[in-house]
Order: structure tokens, then C-alpha cells, then sequence
């Protein structure tokens, strides 16, 4: 994910980027999934807080200062988010992972990948979509009282 943060700011991938380590610090945050370790607490529970509190704060400064209402349409965070959920289940396939919550999600019980792909990628699409949406009626508010 540093990565991301080399990006050209204009590029619609890091914007896309952005909506979602909000998203994800929210869920991750909201809904945090420790490692098991027998000794609580553990230094990977403080370095799971400090980085999702680290990525939702760089993302909403990151968005805050260079969003840019027509980079991404509605279709395109559906595009982007299905396809790397589908790597991701690929991913926790090969290693055995739970990355993204795919293959075990918290409030879906059983063990269809498929059935767990579409409804974690359609929320995901949904809350994705309504974070741009937040931020396209914010950027208008924002370029209101500039040309004003």
C-alpha cells in the first residue's frame, strides 16, 4: 500500500486507493480481528490499531486536499473492486489467508467462496460508492465557496 502513496495524485487508481483504506480502516477498526496469541495484549493488536488508524487519516487527508469529482465512475469502482477481491480470493486460495475477509467473512457462515466474494465485494462496492459520493457533493460544496 506505500506504494500507492508515490502515486501521481491525479491518477484515478490512488483515488480509488484512498476510498478504500477509508472503507477498510472503518471496517478494520469497527470490526478488528487480533492474532491469536495467547499474551494479550500483543504488539501486532497496537501495530494492527496504529496502521488503520495511520491509513484512515492518510486517506482522508489524502481525499480531503485532491479529490477529484470525475476520476472515478460508478461502474469503475465496481470494475476495480470485484476484480482485486477476485485476486484476493485467489491469493487466500493458494496461502490459506483470510486477506480481506474473503474467505471467512464475519457475519456469513459456511464455506461457499463464491457466495462469500459476491456479498463481501457488493458491500464493499456499495460503501465505496457512497464514499464518492459524499466526496463529489463535499467537492462541489468546496468549489462554491471558492468561486465565491
Amino acid at each position: 500500500m506505500l506504494a500507492v502513496v508515490f502515486l501521481p495524485d491525479n491518477w484515478r487508481i490512488k483515488q480509488y486507493f484512498a476510498l478504500m483504506g477509508v472503507s477498510g480502516a472503518v471496517f478494520a477498526l469497527g470490526y478488528p480481528v487480533f492474532d491469536p496469541y495467547d499474551f494479550l495484549p500483543h504488539i501486532t493488536s497496537f501495530s494492527f490499531l496504529i496502521a488503520h488508524y495511520a491509513l484512515l487519516g492518510n486517506s482522508l487527508v489524502y481525499l480531503m486536499n485532491s479529490y477529484d469529482k470525475k476520476a472515478l465512475k460508478k461502474y469503475q469502482i465496481l470494475f476495480y473492486t470485484f476484480a482485486l477481491d477476485l485476486f484476493l480470493v485467489g491469493v487466500n486460495h493458494l496461502t490459506g489467508g483470510n486477506y480481506g475477509l474473503m474467505t471467512h467473512p464475519p457475519f456469513i457462515k459456511g464455506e461457499n467462496i463464491l457466495f462469500n466474494y459476491l456479498v463481501v465485494s457488493t458491500i464493499l462496492s456499495v460503501t465505496l460508492i457512497l464514499l464518492d459520493e459524499i466526496f463529489k457533493r463535499r467537492w462541489k460544496k468546496k468549489s462554491k465557496i471558492i468561486s465565491n
